[in-house]
């Protein structure tokens, strides 16, 4: 969950007078992380799970003209052996089974780590795509519960995201 650091940094963001702040990366799921102490939508959206997250939309809503905006993610192929909270020989999931390489111009030692933290995912059956469709749904209920202001659909690095801001129009 978010902690004492992330309200200061967000607060004092919020001071800015921002018109829009977003969150980095809460993750949908604990065991596709990025760097492993990413943050994490609860399982459950009980009220002392959710509680972490309002006391963050109320660091980001210091300036009242801020929006404050929950970046959900799914690391897929991008979350770390190591790192990404899933057991060593466990590969992460993707919606196909390509794997995250480095250039051929890049040298040998990192085209051996990438190899090595980012193997080939596993492509993800149907029924594992909707349930991290639902995970997202959760992840979005956590949001409004909370006090958010909307949502950013983190789909890929570098290739595009989706806002969606129900309570506000943007402006």
């Amino acid at each position: 969950p978010p902690n004492r650091m992330l309200y200061s940094l967000y607060a004092l963001w919020s001071r800015g007078n921002w018109g829009m702040i977003s969150t980095g990366n809460v993750q949908v799921a604990s065991d596709h992380l990025t760097l492993g102490r990413d943050m994490v939508v609860p399982p459950d959206l009980a009220d002392d799970d959710v509680a972490p997250f309002s006391a963050l939309a109320n660091a980001l809503h210091i300036s009242p003209n801020t929006l404050a905006i929950m970046q959900l993610s799914h690391a897929g192929r991008q979350s770390p052996n190591i790192l990404g909270g899933r057991g060593l020989l466990s590969p992460a999931v993707a919606p196909s089974a390509i794997a995250l390489g480095a250039r051929s111009r890049d040298g040998w030692i990192a085209r051996l780590l990438y190899r090595t933290l980012f193997p080939t995912p596993r492509a993800l059956s149907e029924g594992e795509l909707d349930h991290i469709v639902e995970q997202f749904v959760r992840g979005a209920k956590l949001a409004a519960v909370a006090g958010f202001d909307g949502v950013e659909l983190h789909n890929a690095h570098g290739c595009g995201w989706i806002r969606i801001c129900p309570k506000r129009e943007l402006r």
